[in-house]
């Protein structure tokens, strides 16, 4: 199987939006991630509480155009939020005091066993994990 990454609600709005910050093309960094797993590189996996962020600051069309593309290709692994997931986001958020929806995208990747967190929030790259690898979009 290939590796999995999650990657967070910030960089798939760096995508779409073409967001930069300073001199960083942060929306390339988001689509070269995008093109990798498209090249096999890698599968992404995608959770309802990213579609529900998502779609708070992108139009759903947009987002389900990306989500429909990586299914065609077999590049989307899902996973759905469990009460079991939302106890240890719970846990996630108190003992390493982040806050519940970044703990939540945090609990969905180490259920389902993802290599790796791919993020611009500065939150979770202050976690020391030895569970999973938090990175920024430019260090993959």
């Amino acid at each position: 199987m290939s590796k999995l990454i999650y990657i967070d609600t910030n960089v798939y709005i760096d995508y779409f939006d073409e967001r930069s910050y300073g001199f960083r093309p942060a929306n390339e960094f988001a689509f070269i991630l995008i093109k990798r797993a498209m090249s096999c590189e890698f599968k992404l996996v995608f959770s309802d509480h990213l579609l529900k962020e998502l779609t708070k600051h992108i139009h759903k069309d947009k987002v389900f155009d990306l989500l429909d593309l990586l299914k065609t290709k077999d590049k989307i692994v899902k996973i759905n939020t469990t009460n079991g997931v939302k106890r240890l986001a719970s846990e996630i958020s108190r003992s390493k005091l982040i806050h519940y929806a970044d703990a939540l995208h945090y609990a969905l990747a180490l259920t389902i066993h993802a290599e790796a967190i791919i993020t611009n929030d500065k939150e979770f790259l202050n976690i020391n994990s030895e569970d999973i690898i938090i990175m920024l979009p430019n260090d993959i």
